[in-house]
């Protein structure tokens, strides 16, 4: 059940009501490829300046089950946590059909200019609220935000409530970030240029990093073998 005031009229008028609604912007949300390889990033757009309270964001995150991809809940990363706090579903990674879905809900009491002062919402302007690695993928997954029947039939569908009163607009990401385990440089193709930054993090500890493919905590000759595996796929 999501926490927005859906019957904005019951109780007052309805110009009062309108006018509320016109004061809170629209939003958008996408999903990209962060500078960081093998990471998605999430954006919002709203179509004009906020800085008051994020009630609820929803979104689902789908990919195809047969890449073996997961998402690194323990590595995610995220806007404002003080203002609102993104977390996954409870129900964790589910599969149906073919696709494999993540939900991600964030929810707010505190005021973005009071959690988190200097960093207000731009009219038209991306703002990232999370950052996700994936791991565990053996072929080129395709990544989207998208509402779909499964989303639509199990509340999953991307959803924005600011100031508790729903402004969901559009999905505006129309190309799937494609994520290639090995694929360090995000060129799309897994090649030497690739081997080399392998051996440059042999031996280091880290968490969420892409050439750790494991997802061990260590890059270290299993991560190497690994890359065997995938050395010239290619994810374009």
């Amino acid at each position: 059940m999501h926490r927005s005031f859906r019957s904005c009229a019951i109780g007052t008028s309805l110009l009062f009501c309108a006018l509320s609604m016109r004061a809170q912007p629209l939003v958008d949300i996408g999903l990209f490829p962060s500078s960081t390889p093998n990471t998605l990033e999430v954006r919002v757009r709203p179509d004009a300046s906020f800085n008051l309270v994020v009630s609820e964001v929803t979104f689902t995150i789908r990919w195809e089950n047969s890449s073996g991809a997961s998402l690194n809940t323990a590595a995610l990363a995220q806007f404002c946590q003080g203002g609102f706090s993104i977390a996954p579903s409870g129900d964790g990674q589910v599969v149906n059909g073919s696709f494999r879905y993540y939900t991600f809900s964030g929810f707010g009491f505190a005021q973005i200019a009071s959690a988190c002062p200097g960093q207000a919402w731009a009219a038209n302007t991306e703002r990232v609220i999370m950052t996700i690695p994936v791991t565990g993928a053996t072929g080129c997954a395709n990544f989207t935000i998208g509402n779909d029947a499964y989303t639509t039939a199990n509340n999953k569908n991307f959803y924005m409530s600011l100031n508790g009163l729903e402004r969901t607009d559009a999905i505006y990401s129309t190309v799937p970030v494609k994520v290639a385990p090995g694929d360090f440089n995000n060129s799309g193709q897994v090649n030497v240029s690739d081997f080399g930054i392998l051996v440059n993090a042999f031996g280091t500890s880290c968490t969420g990093c892409a050439t750790d493919m494991n997802s061990s905590g260590q890059v270290n000759v299993t991560d190497f073998g690994l890359f065997v595996n995938v050395f010239g796929n290619v994810c374009l």
